[in-house]
């Protein structure tokens, strides 16, 4: 065999440095793959043409494991329990109205249990998994999940925009009118806290996006759109001391962005769907707010930045995994290689691609699927 062999004395040097290497755990390899999920993630699909609602994947492959038809209509949003898979329904009836209803099924396979027709539109499920809360206008709707039979109506409620359970006490946490947070006890049927977010004087059209709780629940990530100013408007990123009841922070952001906490507590990412949902300029960033330094940073800058090409990086939804090492992101469709990207699979630790999934073109060859939520099974 013809090759270059080393002379016997560097041939040494170098197992003494490989010694050196194992003895003290040094490694030359690169970041460590994030470690398995084994879980399903579930997305609620608007199908446009191609009469998709709600498809689970394998969130280690991405491949699929079950799908459901569009049927019942387009499903606006999805929750989770140990046993169920929930999801509210938009069905057009003609005469420009549409039928709302709130859909019980089994996830393996997704079957239909259930089926009622509620007054609310927004869905949560509370942490012990024996409420769904459904909220329209100023109205609250509280569910029995067993049953989807209504528990109860509160109507003296100022507007909600958009709500997350408490895992620590039977309690809401809503983003309401006038950029407030309201705190909401489900035991009791009523508020027990009201927190301004923002000086409804300086900044009167604030408009609630997205909220969030941190791990041990003494902060609230709470996401706005405020109508005025440049440009049309801008969004910010409001960080909320729970326990004091005050506001820590105020960072600039994307148009009604998203927001995903990373179950170890030390980060919040933040989105950017404004460019590709809501026709404005976008940032083609992912933001990543840093809890110890209450810093808000650029995490990925652009598709480059993760290999993906040079064009517009539309994020929308966002999932951390259970070891906050992995993400899923959701985009109304990254182009790239003539394809378009609805869900990728990033990992953290060194901005790595994992996987991509993209959802079928219709029949005419364009995508008109947009992915409304993803939910990670399991946790």
């Amino acid at each position: 065999m013809n090759g270059t062999h080393l002379p016997v004395e560097k041939v040494g040097i170098a197992l003494f440095v490989v010694g050196i290497f194992i003895i003290f755990g040094v490694s030359c390899t690169s970041p460590t793959a994030p470690a398995p999920i084994n879980r399903p993630l579930y997305l609620s699909i608007d199908g446009g043409s191609t009469g998709s609602a709600i498809w689970t994947l394998d969130a280690d492959s991405f491949e699929i494991i079950d799908s459901l038809g569009n049927q019942f209509g387009t499903p606006k949003y999805i929750e989770l329990s140990s046993n169920y898979l929930f999801a509210v329904f938009s069905k057009y009836r003609g005469d420009y109205t549409f039928a709302i209803s709130l859909a019980q099924f089994s996830t393996a396979p997704l079957q239909l249990l259930n089926q009622v027709f509620p007054k609310g539109g927004e869905l949560v499920i509370n942490s012990s998994g024996d409420l769904l809360i459904m909220h329209g206008g100023s109205n609250l709707y509280i569910h029995d999940s067993s049953t989807l039979g209504l528990i109860y109506q509160d109507t003296t409620l100022d507007y909600i925009y958009t709500t997350v359970p408490s895992t620590k006490a039977n309690q809401l946490v809503c983003a309401i009118s006038y950029g407030r947070v309201m705190i909401y006890d489900l035991d009791e049927y009523a508020p027990v806290a009201m927190i301004p977010l923002v000086d409804s004087l300086r900044m009167p059209h604030t408009v609630p996006v997205d909220i969030a709780l941190s791990p041990d629940e003494e902060q609230a990530y709470i996401t706005v759109y405020n109508w005025t100013g440049g440009g049309g408007g801008f969004g910010s990123l409001i960080v909320l001391d729970l326990v004091t009841k005050t506001v820590l922070s105020e960072f600039t952001c994307g148009s009604f962005s998203q927001l995903g906490v990373s179950p170890d507590g030390k980060y919040v990412y933040v989105t950017d769907p404004a460019g590709g949902l809501y026709i404005m300029p976008p940032t083609n960033q992912l933001l990543r707010y840093s809890v110890a330094h209450d810093e808000l940073e650029v995490f990925i800058d652009g598709s480059a930045d993760i290999g993906l090409g040079y064009g517009n990086f539309i994020t929308n939804e966002i999932v951390v995994g259970p070891n906050s090492e992995t993400l899923f992101i959701s985009s109304p469709g990254i182009e790239h290689k003539n394809e378009g990207i609805h869900i990728i699979k990033l990992s953290v630790s060194n901005k790595e691609v994992i996987n991509t999934f993209a959802l079928p073109k219709d029949e005419r060859g364009y995508n008109t699927q947009m992915i409304r939520q993803i939910k990670l099974g399991g946790f």
